[in-house]
This record gives C-alpha cells, structure tokens and sequence, in this order.
C-alpha cells in the first residue's frame, strides 16, 4: 500500500506500509535518499502501469498487484522485456 505525504508545493514524498523503520536520529540527508528511492521505484511502476495499458488494454488484477510489489530490478526487466513483447505472457513469464 502507497501513500504520499506533500511537503511544500513543490515535492510529494512517497512511502509504503512496509518500508524500513527510519531511525529519527538519521539525518534527513538519509531520509531524503530513501524517499527518493521510493520515489523512483514508483515513477517506475507508474510508466510501465501506463506503457502496458495502452498497448493491451485493461490490466488483469494479478499483474496490477505483481506491479505494485515489484522490485526495482524487476521493474527494469519488465521494461526492457515490454520492449519486443507481443502479449503480456512475453513480459511477465
């Protein structure tokens, strides 16, 4: 489960239910890296979420949750493998 947290009007963080526990003696340089990093995983998730959709339509619920889990390495993966794929079985199997 996402959820964003805005400070500013010019940045959104995002955090998850599960990421790690951060430490309140961290400083908010380390704070910063690990939002941006989930940031990234998002932005991500977000473009091959909408790459996939225009080429085959609506997604099936499984491949939905498959994307919202997936690791940063997946996701590059997928997004090289979208690339040559003619169904959604060439991408994700």
């Amino acid at each position: 489960m996402y959820g964003l947290i805005g400070w500013g009007c010019d940045r959104v963080f995002i955090f998850s239910d599960s990421r790690p526990f951060i430490d309140p003696k961290n400083s908010q340089k380390r704070r910063g890296a690990l939002y941006t990093k989930q940031g990234i995983e998002r932005g991500e998730m977000m473009l091959l979420r909408r790459m996939l959709t225009k080429r085959f339509g609506e997604l099936p619920s499984a491949i939905e949750i498959r994307l919202t889990q997936a690791s940063i390495a997946d996701l590059e993966l997928w997004s090289d493998r979208f690339l040559e794929a003619k169904t959604l079985a060439d991408i994700f199997d």
